[in-house]
């Protein structure tokens, strides 16, 4: 059996094809394609679960197909500032630190340094307000998250691409990662510590979400 339906995100209107197979078939499959959602479930799962669990993890994804990339051929944004990004060049920051590179994969190399220092200093400032103890700070590449708090190892990790967003965005993610120190979920507690500390979090959020790296 299939259906049409619509589903609206960010101001655009999608169209959704589903289908509904067998009882043999347990999981939900989604699938975007030429701003289509071709999905398939089992017969027991209702259409309107099927469009809540869209609009919560797969919606996202829309974001990140549609908002602008933070760098191109001869730009980048660097801490929300658009800047000229030749082959080989120089990069002069506030801190005092200076990158140069003749290659794009050396530039990535450095500029993982530069991040980690800054980031571990903003960790600092935050633990000492907040009345927590020293983090391990880490950088990596993440695709799916901007940071981790690992209460195990009691380290913080941060994805490397946030040097392309400014430093106010920045501060909100690592408000949020060390505010899992005290609650290891998204409770309202978890959120009340958030915004006590970062009073601007939602609509910093939002621009981190949608791309707006300024």
């Amino acid at each position: 059996m299939q259906k049409i339906l619509s589903y609206q995100y960010l101001g655009k209107t999608y169209q959704v094809i589903l289908t509904h197979k067998s009882m043999r078939q347990k999981n939900i499959h989604f699938r975007l394609k030429d701003d289509i959602f071709y999905i398939s479930a089992p017969y027991t799962v209702s259409n309107r679960y099927i469009m809540k669990v869209l609009e919560e993890k797969y919606g996202p994804l829309l974001i990140q197909k549609e908002k602008p990339k933070p760098e191109g051929d001869n730009f980048i944004y660097l801490f929300g500032q658009k800047c000229d990004y030749p082959e080989q060049g120089r990069f002069s920051f506030s801190d005092g630190s200076v990158i140069e590179y003749k290659t794009k994969e050396e530039f990535v190399k450095k500029m993982r340094k530069v991040f980690l220092k800054m980031l571990t200093e903003k960790v600092r400032y935050y633990e000492k307000i907040m009345g927590l103890p020293a983090h391990n700070v880490k950088v990596r590449n993440m695709s799916s998250r901007y940071g981790s708090n690992s209460k195990k190892t009691k380290s913080v990790t941060f994805a490397l691409n946030l040097y392309h967003y400014s430093f106010a965005i920045i501060d909100a993610i690592i408000v949020h990662e060390l505010a899992h120190s005290f609650y290891f979920d998204h409770s309202d507690n978890f959120y009340r510590v958030v915004y006590k500390y970062c009073p601007d979090y939602k609509n910093l959020h939002n621009k981190l979400r949608k791309g707006e790296y300024q």
